[in-house]
């Protein structure tokens, strides 16, 4: 076989090798994080608190491209509480494993954690398929007297592929709002309690509110973001969803967007290269 030929198939062989492990989707990663706020400047009251309320960033674990963050029983700097918060993709193929408390102990102080996670997906299966996501919540809310901010928080966004998604830098959920506003999301929900007394939130087919979709094409990537936050004011409130925040799509048909397998038919049409080029070889030398 000529030798440029040779050349030749094996530049289109490395050309669709290099399309076949294209990433894409890079701005995966996790985040635990702490803040807290001074409640004798303004009321915490849940307006006040989200829009006006100086909040103060405290510790924070993880980063980009980080399949890891813990924070665990940080102590306040002005002396308002603990916080601890935890988030693990799993495998790097999984949903955000996120875990988050706060406890209070400043009658005019608010501490909270947050613990965040972003994962990028594509999917295998066939053109215009239908998948969801469900969740599950299980924690604990104790609030105090004059306690208006203590409880739990979850927010989780499906996200279509987009270059100006930048792993999120944020220490509060007012804050990550800010640039969910800007992305392209295609299907979300949130949820909050604001409650004395236990709290055990599970989603189910029949809650729609927190079952989540997207339509896909084979081929396709997004993203899924997810964020628990725990937050506490007034002395002796806390809350606690350290048990877990669940979530599971409802396919297997998923590969990591950063880890994009090659076709069989690659592996096979490299396996008749090399026997074409040791064919050539033995033809020259005989």
């Amino acid at each position: 076989m000529n030798s440029r030929v040779i050349s030749t198939i094996i530049a289109i062989t490395w050309l669709w090798v290099g399309q076949a492990q294209a990433v894409t989707l890079t701005q995966w990663g996790t985040s635990a994080s702490s803040s807290s706020a001074d409640c004798s400047v303004l009321n915490c009251s849940k307006l006040d608190f989200l829009l006006f309320n100086p909040i103060i960033p405290g510790t924070t674990n993880g980063g980009l491209n980080q399949t890891s963050a813990q924070l665990l029983d940080d102590v306040n700097p002005e002396g308002r509480g603990t916080v601890s918060a935890s988030v693990t993709l799993q495998g790097g193929l999984s949903v955000p494993l996120l875990k988050a408390k706060a406890a209070s102990v400043d009658g005019n102080g608010w501490v909270s954690s947050m613990a965040m996670g972003i994962q990028g997906y594509q999917f295998t299966g066939s053109d215009g398929t239908t998948i969801s996501l469900d969740s599950a919540l299980t924690g604990s809310v104790m609030n105090t007297s004059g306690s208006d901010v203590t409880g739990l928080s979850v927010g989780v966004w499906l996200i279509r592929d987009d270059p100006t998604i930048t792993f999120p830098a944020v220490t509060s959920m007012s804050d990550l709002l800010v640039q969910i506003a800007l992305m392209p999301v295609v299907d979300s929900f949130s949820w909050e309690n604001l409650s004395t007394g236990p709290v055990n939130r599970s989603t189910t087919t029949t809650d729609p509110l927190d079952q989540l979709e997207i339509t896909l094409d084979n081929g396709d990537e997004f993203y899924m973001l997810a964020a628990l936050t725990a937050a506490a004011d007034g002395t002796g409130a806390w809350a606690d969803a350290f048990s877990t925040l669940e979530m599971e799509f409802d396919t297997t048909e998923l590969v990591p967007a950063g880890v994009v397998p090659i076709p069989a038919a690659v592996w096979l049409f490299g396996t008749g290269l090399v026997g074409l080029i040791g064919f050539a070889r033995k033809k020259r030398n005989g």
